[in-house]
């Protein structure tokens, strides 16, 4: 039977480094999972194993960052079911989703923000043209959009005519 390591690392190099957007992010998770997760079978996984696995990160990190941890195990033994690896998938009780952190930028934050963009911007081999930092950053300003939603948008969302952005492109649930 596969380790938890050798599934973490096939959901890494199948997966998530083919199609996911934030590919850095679950590998560093991946990393953390690793010294507590890596030595398990798939079998070891049971609720003590996830109870020992949150003492284990509770020091370092919230509820919510162990939850999405969490997530990502249950992703990599997702995968590995779909690709018959595993036969069954363990139950994996995840913590409860943390409240919401809103948090607004003060109008002197958002005036700092540009113009710290706009230096590294007259530093740069096109001091007239703004960057692309400048521009997600109006974008998620004036928008109030999410990074993804941002980093994924295509010429084909923008009406220049009825200044409009169309953050959900058809067909995308």
């Amino acid at each position: 039977m596969m380790t938890i390591r050798e599934l973490l690392d096939a959901y890494l190099t199948e997966h998530v480094e083919r199609r996911a957007v934030d590919v850095a992010r679950i590998r560093h998770i991946i990393q953390v999972l690793g010294p507590h997760f890596g030595h398990m079978s798939p079998d070891d996984i049971d609720p003590a194993a996830i109870a020992s696995y949150e003492a284990w990160r509770a020091p370092k990190a919230g509820s919510g960052t162990i939850r999405r941890e969490l997530g990502t195990l249950v992703s990599a033994l997702n995968h590995g079911k779909r690709t018959r690896r595993l036969r069954d998938v363990p139950y994996v009780p995840l913590p409860v989703a943390p409240a919401p952190k809103d948090r607004w930028l003060t109008d002197e934050e958002v005036e700092r923000l540009l113009a710290a963009a706009e230096a590294v911007r007259r530093a740069s081999i096109r001091p007239n043209r703004l960057s692309r930092m400048e521009r997600f950053l109006w974008l998620a300003i004036y928008t109030g959009s999410r990074k993804t939603a941002l980093m994924e948008l295509r010429w084909s969302q923008v009406d220049f005519v009825g200044g409009l952005l169309v953050l959900n492109p058809s067909g995308r649930v």
